[in-house]
């Protein structure tokens, strides 16, 4: 962002920072342990914030000024995190909605 002279926003970074510790705040019925679907939602939330990474380098491709190899090496980088973070979202998903006598090994 600072090579094309766009600063980030301090106010957006606190906000979400806040906007994030406030969210483990939610009632689960659990004070001192998270709740077993804690890591799929952290998991899923991953792979949509990737998801729009994605998005945007190929939208960056589209200016002229910005080199497409490195915008590729960007799009190939969210794509292997993609693939592992998904990996680790259907593990999540299979410990959480499995019956309460069955164990899933934790990622």
């Amino acid at each position: 962002m600072r090579r094309l002279g766009v600063e980030p926003g301090r106010v957006k970074d606190s906000l979400s920072r806040i906007a994030e510790r406030l969210g483990r705040l939610k009632l689960n019925g659990r004070l001192l342990r998270r709740s077993p679907l804690s890591d799929l939602l952290e998991l899923e939330t991953l792979v949509v914030g990737i998801t729009g990474k994605q998005a945007l380098w190929i939208s960056l491709r589209e200016i002229p000024s910005i080199k497409i190899e490195e915008l590729d090496q960007l799009l190939e980088r969210a794509e292997e995190q993609k693939r592992v973070v998904e990996n680790a979202r259907v593990t999540a998903a299979k410990r959480s909605f499995q019956p309460a006598n069955t164990h899933v090994p934790h990622i």
